[in-house]
């Protein structure tokens, strides 16, 4: 069974993990078969409320969803009704887990996860936890206090770890994403790769200020490179989709906008030279996966600043330059790209620090680990 979300970097280790199990089913011989105990059933239990109610289902994984509460590390009116909607939830996850009866859950973190963990506790069956940023999220401490197994992202991480059950596994990308092609990545954007390409991307719900800033200054970028940028889909969609049709002719070649890039992320990955983010835990996950710099604006508000860090974590090996988004005006944010796509080497330098860090084969790993958890017994 499979839990997490709220954002779209808790749900990558899960469609990771699917992806990659798919692709082992697809072509397992009997000894495969029988050591893996192939095939396996999958459920997700999530929030309507989460981007995973839209992406779960749309990669055909059964899903059930339930009512919950936000942990939040602040006080707010929805804090109050917090606890309330956190029962529910664990009452309701466990209905569904005792009609289900997995033999293992996976909690990839976010607020959707506690409920389903607990409700997993209370029958006796086995959680085993993923982190996927340096800093562990709050859902994600609570359950590693009773996980039979925690996973984590980056060996940073383990200090955090109050027990000796962890693992750095890395955190897993879709397969689909390390395959993906620069050539066929330049023909779908109708692109000639003579020129730069810039990717701008703003995570599941896309990011208002990279928009903005970017619009700002349209012209002189259209003239710097070419440009695709995924808005997320809100009203900056529309801003972005109006100014397209007052530029010139010239400058619309050199401009792609998407409100969402999902299946085409590989190919456009490839093609791209450099891409400007946030600095989520999925988005820093693949961009060490494909190996592209980044220039990354971190979430101001993110919990307990885990953005901050995971943008430190790939500044710190060279593969990033992370600018604060409080001290970035659009002329700066212009300005130092500018300069980085005309300092060819610096921008191999970032290349190289990027694969330094190397994410080696999460998938495969985190499928060991859930072998190893169930094949040890059921009960805690």
């Amino acid at each position: 069974m499979l839990t997490g979300g709220g954002t779209g970097g808790h749900l990558g280790p899960l469609l990771a993990l699917h992806e990659y199990y798919q692709t082992i089913a697809a072509r397992a011989d009997t000894e495969t078969v029988e050591r893996m105990r192939l095939p396996w059933e999958w459920l997700y239990i999530g929030s309507k409320k989460g981007v995973e109610a839209r992406v779960i289902p749309a990669r055909g994984i059964p899903c059930a969803f339930i009512l919950t509460g936000k942990l939040r590390r602040y006080f707010s009116l929805a804090t109050l009704a917090a606890p309330f909607l956190i029962t529910i939830g664990i009452i309701q996850a466990w209905v569904v887990l005792r009609k289900f009866k997995p033999h293992a859950v996976f909690c990839s973190g976010g607020y959707v996860s506690f409920p389903v963990a607990w409700a997993a506790r209370l029958s006796r069956i086995p959680v085993i936890m993923h982190e996927q940023t340096v800093s562990m999220g709050l859902s994600n401490r609570l359950i590693s206090r009773f996980a039979r197994k925690i996973l984590l992202s980056y060996p940073s991480t383990v200090s955090q770890c109050e027990r000796g059950v962890c693992a750095v596994v890395g955190n897993p990308v879709r397969p689909s994403l390390l395959n993906g092609d620069k050539e066929k990545g330049l023909s779908l954007l109708g692109f000639t790769g003579r020129e730069p390409v810039v990717l701008v991307l703003g995570g599941a719900q896309g990011c208002h200020f990279l928009n903005n800033a970017i619009l700002t200054e349209i012209s002189k970028w259209l003239e710097m490179c070419q440009l695709v940028i995924a808005t997320g889909e809100n009203p900056d969609l529309h801003l972005w989709k109006t100014r397209e049709s007052q530029l010139s002719t010239s400058q619309r070649r050199n401009l792609r906008i998407f409100p969402y890039i999902s299946d085409e992320l590989g190919d456009i990955l490839k093609a791209a030279d450099l891409v400007i983010s946030r600095s989520g835990a999925g988005t820093i996950a693949e961009l060490i996966a494909v190996g592209k710099p980044g220039i990354l604006v971190p979430l101001p508000q993110s919990a307990g600043g885990e953005q901050k860090k995971n943008a430190q974590l790939l500044e710190k090996a060279g593969g990033a330059i992370v600018l604060d988004q409080a001290g970035t005006s659009p002329e700066m944010l212009f300005s130092t790209v500018q300069g980085l796509l005309g300092d060819h080497e610096r921008l191999q330098t970032m290349v190289e620090g990027v694969a330094t860090i190397s994410s080696g084969d999460s998938a495969m790993r985190i499928i060991g680990e859930i072998m190893t958890v169930v094949s040890s017994g059921r009960h805690l």
